[in-house]
């Protein structure tokens, strides 16, 4: 049974180790990581505590509460955030645990394994979810300190920039299983057919060309949705299909460069004429329309931005 404490009245048994997903150097207080996680409708911060860059232990949700920092697994856990968690670009996973931060999480671990021996596991956020976050193995870690390694320990073969690149991977539609950061079958038979679409030599590995190209669908769309229209776009992939194929997949209006170009012309034709006939009001409202439409494009791609970096977190 769960042993209880003068701290807090809930059944504590496990530690979550969890990063900011913020960039390498760069200091965030207890209150803005508080005010991103208000602004997501929560009451209060998600952890319980936030280490500093350096190595300061500061207090967030009160741990009598309940936490709000692992999905189907705040009962009976402490959230423990560090800042940083991903390298100075803002996206690439990375350990940026500062000599101070390193110190401070043990021995914060230590404090309240030793206030609540009911506490047996320290585990990671990636153990839970398909993110990178805390961007190190923190079960291997402290295999030591925890009751369950045998069975619970992350497997030596884990790689964290491999998980990311797996994500991406599924993001550029091209999904393969979990992103567990090890490499199977699956992922590789996803990463081949992924080259074969870009015209790669089908290496079945996160090999520089592979990396450089799924890191435009980071850049350019959400990685919670399918992204290979926009890499195609973007990469001129779409010079390696056949006009024909493409414009077929239209509904075959279109299906020659000759029947675009007269398309274009006739079309050219139209605006022409109805340029002569446009009402006074036509412009201003057109006008109004195109900046509707350009602040709800900006508004879009903010979005995305964010949900990236949540995806990170």
């Amino acid at each position: 049974m769960a042993a209880r404490s003068r701290m807090t009245n809930r059944k504590l048994n496990e530690i979550v180790v969890h990063c900011a997903a913020t960039p390498e150097g760069r200091e965030v207080s207890v209150a803005t990581i508080r005010k991103w996680h208000k602004a997501r409708g929560w009451s209060d911060i998600g952890y319980h505590f936030v280490i500093g860059l350096d190595g300061k232990v500061h207090k967030g949700r009160p741990l009598s509460k309940t936490g709000a920092h692992v999905r189907g697994r705040n009962r009976g856990t402490v959230g423990i955030c560090y800042v940083g968690g991903v390298s100075r670009d803002g996206r690439t996973p990375k350990d940026t645990r500062t000599h101070s931060q390193k110190a401070a999480l043990l021995n914060l671990i230590n404090s309240l394994m030793a206030e609540y021996p009911s506490i047996k596991l320290i585990s990671g956020h990636h153990d839970y979810a398909a993110k990178a976050c805390p961007s190190f193995p923190a079960r291997e870690q402290y295999a030591d300190l925890s009751g369950a390694v045998a069975k619970t320990s992350t497997p030596p073969n884990v790689d964290e920039r491999y998980r990311y690149l797996q994500r991406l991977l599924t993001a550029a539609g091209y999904p393969h299983g979990l992103a567990d950061g090890i490499k199977g079958p699956r992922t590789i038979k996803a990463i081949k057919d992924y080259q074969e679409f870009m015209g790669l030599p089908k290496s079945g590995e996160f090999d520089k060309a592979t990396v450089v190209n799924l890191r435009v669908i980071e850049e350019t769309v959400s990685p919670r949705r399918p992204a290979v229209t926009a890499v195609a776009f973007k990469t001129a992939a779409f010079d390696r299909i056949s006009t024909e194929k493409a414009a077929s997949g239209t509904g075959g209006t279109l299906t020659t460069l000759a029947s675009i170009k007269e398309g274009a012309d006739s079309v050219g034709g139209i605006v022409a004429t109805f340029a002569s006939h446009v009402p006074d009001w036509f412009v201003p409202v057109a006008l109004t329309g195109a900046a509707l439409c350009f602040g709800y494009t900006w508004y879009r791609r903010d979005k995305r931005q964010r949900e990236a970096q949540e995806a990170l977190a």
